[in-house]
């Protein structure tokens, strides 16, 4: 599945079949997969390591799994991925065809039932998700009706397959999800509506109190990757709203999480908060301002680490440090390394097809190629495209939008790419001097004419 339910992670290592466990009890994966010709690599994740290995089509696999308790997991297969919840001592089967591989997916043995539950909320979320960005510009009243509905399907749903026996703990996790699956629909309606519409929608009273019904401090909902989030935004819209393009936002946003009681919930708030601004923002002082703020909250170990390791590449980013090199392909599939643009100053656009911010920008980046045509001055586009068929994707919008300057596409190594410059984001834009070294890692947009062309000119 491309989009996963959530994670909880759990400590995995995988034996051979012929190969007995020191450290059991196991749960037992069986798998038997179709759909495809050579062997595809399965992977099986964890919180600090990940396990793959090579799997051949119609044979049948078996891994043994050290579990300490009852939990969900995730594999991948190919580019696939798929949700599984069992226990130590289950015996999980799974039958799938990789060409088909949402609707095929088959679950027996232990827990099938739970297993094939996760598989139908999961197809029935996807088929509600596309007609609801069609919706956008209802009013809320009709909006918050539709999602009512779904949530309430989604609930009958688990009933139906609750008759034939579910996993208490597994039914109370599940209706914590729909909710919260609620919860995150409703905040971030404002969002979503403007993204769709270009525009705020009128927000009732019946808006402001349905969100004053999110509860702030059920730590139990910290095993959902979305709760944070959701708190977040909820945070953000109460009375009076906090402007997101206020330079402020961030601290505004920080001293509501502050009047959040539970410890451990107020510091996954306070991490993300400082995790986002330390990848994303522009404004050194206001970074070094939420640190010494907020930062003690953060007791956690591993998340201490996290953010170092972020500000750590921040750092590495900062003006005057050389540039991190990447290789990209041509339209003619031949390397292009950043390197062959030193002594030109380099302009960067880090952009997707399917990015709708990306696209608005592009009449100005090609009236800004034709502005400084005779310049030394390099466009170079890095397209971030992901699915199977990225490259023609990539092919067929160049010729369609005839985007000038240098425009490549990152296939092999992408994550590499994203990992070194940071790129959380997108349109994101980087200026390199002559001599390789950065300028500027988020570099104005080329729709902020003056300030982008003020930042060129000093350095051409």
């Amino acid at each position: 599945m491309k989009k996963i339910f959530y994670i909880l992670f759990l400590f995995l290592t995988v034996f051979s079949c012929n190969e007995k466990s020191s450290n059991p009890p196991v749960l037992i994966f069986q798998g038997e997969f179709s759909g495809f010709q050579n062997a595809k690599k399965l992977s099986f994740f964890a919180e600090e390591i990940d396990t793959s290995f090579l799997v051949q089509p119609n044979e049948l696999t078996e891994i043994h799994l050290p579990l300490t308790n009852k939990q969900y997991f995730y594999f991948q297969l190919g580019r696939e991925y798929g949700t599984i919840y069992g226990e130590p001592g289950d015996t999980v089967s799974l039958r799938l065809d990789y060409k088909n591989f949402d609707e095929s997916l088959k679950f027996s043995g232990t827990k099938s039932n739970e297993n094939n539950y996760l598989i139908k909320n999961y197809l029935f979320r996807e088929k509600q998700a596309k007609p609801l960005k069609q919706d956008y510009n209802k009013s809320y009243t009709e909006f918050d009706q539709e999602i009512s509905e779904i949530h309430q399907s989604l609930n009958d749903l688990l009933n139906q397959y609750s008759e034939n026996g579910l996993d208490e703990e597994f039914i109370e996790n599940e209706q914590a999800r729909n909710q919260l699956f609620y919860f995150k629909k409703l905040v971030f309606y404002p969002s979503e509506y403007k993204i769709h519409t270009g525009k705020m929608p009128e927000l009732s009273d019946a808006f402001f109190t349905a969100i004053d019904s999110i509860n702030t401090e059920n730590e139990n909902y910290l095993s959902f990757e979305t709760y944070p989030a959701v708190i977040s935004e909820k945070l953000s819209l109460q009375k009076p709203i906090l402007d997101k393009k206020n330079k402020d936002y961030a601290l505004q946003l920080g001293e509501r999480m502050a009047s959040i009681e539970n410890k451990a919930i107020r510091e996954q708030l306070f991490f993300r908060l400082l995790s986002r601004e330390i990848k994303l923002a522009e404004n050194e002082q206001m970074v070094n301002q939420l640190l010494s703020k907020y930062e003690k909250n953060i007791e956690d170990d591993s998340l201490q680490e996290e953010l170092k390791e972020h500000l750590t590449k921040r750092e590495q980013l900062q003006p005057g440090k050389e540039a991190p090199v990447f290789e990209v392909e041509n339209t003619n599939k031949e390397p292009v390394h950043i390197s062959d643009f030193k002594g030109k100053l380099l302009y960067i656009d880090f952009w997707a097809t399917w990015c709708k911010p990306c696209r608005e920008e592009m009449p100005h980046l090609n009236e800004l190629i034709e502005e400084y045509k005779n310049e030394e001055v390099v466009f170079l586009g890095v397209n971030l495209d992901r699915s199977k068929h990225a490259y023609q994707n990539w092919s067929l919008f160049l010729a369609e939008h005839q985007l000038n300057g240098v425009q490549t596409i990152a296939l092999n190594n992408q994550k590499a790419i994203i990992d070194l410059y940071n790129v959380y984001a997108i349109p994101r834009y980087v200026l390199i001097d002559q001599q390789g070294e950065i300028i500027n890692s988020m570099a104005p947009k080329p729709s902020e004419k003056e300030e982008l062309r003020t930042l060129l000119n000093q350095h051409l």
